[in-house]
């Protein structure tokens, strides 16, 4: 059975099964919501819709093990909510869905936002994070946090490819988290189109320890980001490229849009970091 504490601003709710997270999403679809994960193993028979301001959080820092059916995504993020991810240890070994989160898929305009910090991401075998075709957030912050053997692309917001000028994030910082043995692409960000807008999206990728990291496709891709820092971070044994779109809107990019910050650390690379 789950406890519910509420104060003025938030209602927290201590789960120790997966049908206790059900009945808490079901049951506060207003106002802030706060998920407090109790209990090592969880088995999760259908999506969680997150359809207020929600945190997911755990009481301890032991290791928490996720189970699924098959599915497109485990956690799904209905637009126009604040969503947070802190303090959790997540093994997604015998996690079967695509993607682990997605973005809304419904066409709405209403902005989201997502914080994940000081977590621990192990074994997943699908998309971290999937941006969907449309949809729109404000800003994406993934900070202080561990992605460690893994297979699949971390971050995909790939899907936008009308050349209409749209993308799904305003602002993504992936900042001081460490990624090792990694296989599959970190990031691929796509903008297509001729639409000058100088909005978004802005990208910060910095202070980031990466080690063992391996793709057959780049490790990082980015077209069309409107601005791009990339720096400080350390790449050790990460035996792939970037690719900063083709070489026309590359130059363009130099030239009017983007501030390219690139100052890392690289350590037994074994292809080449760029290419354009």
């Amino acid at each position: 059975s789950s406890f519910t504490a509420q104060n003025q601003t938030r209602i927290r709710v201590t789960c120790k099964t997966a049908d206790d997270v059900y009945k808490a999403l079901q049951e506060n679809t207003t106002g802030s919501l706060e998920i407090i994960l109790t209990r090592k193993k969880y088995q999760f028979s259908t999506p969680l819709i997150l359809n207020a301001n929600v945190t997911v959080s755990a009481r301890s820092r032991r290791t928490i093990k996720f189970n699924t059916a098959f599915a497109d995504f485990l956690f799904y993020i209905t637009a126009g909510n604040n969503i947070t991810f802190k303090k959790l240890r997540i093994d997604m070994d015998d996690v079967e869905t695509k993607s682990f989160i997605s973005s809304d898929t419904s066409g709405s305009s209403n902005h989201s936002n997502l914080t994940i910090t000081d977590c621990l991401f192990k074994k997943g075998k699908m998309q971290f994070f999937n941006a969907a075709k449309t949809t729109v957030l404000n800003s994406i912050i993934i900070t202080n946090n561990s992605f460690t053997d893994n297979k699949g692309m971390l971050f995909n917001f790939s899907h936008e490819l009308d050349k209409k000028g749209y993308y799904n994030v305003e602002k993504l910082v992936i900042a001081n988290n460490a990624i090792t043995e990694h296989k599959g692409q970190i990031l691929a960000m796509q903008r297509t189109g001729n639409d000058e807008s100088t909005m978004g999206p802005n990208l910060n990728f910095s202070n980031n320890k990466l080690n063992d990291c391996k793709s057959d496709e780049p490790l990082i891709h980015l077209y069309g980001t409107q601005v791009s820092a990339i720096a400080n971070n350390s790449f050790t044994n990460c035996n792939t490229k970037f690719v900063f779109s083709d070489a026309i809107r590359i130059f363009e990019e130099f030239l009017h849009q983007s501030i390219i910050e690139f100052s890392n650390c690289f350590n037994k690379i074994s292809a080449p970091v760029i290419n354009i």
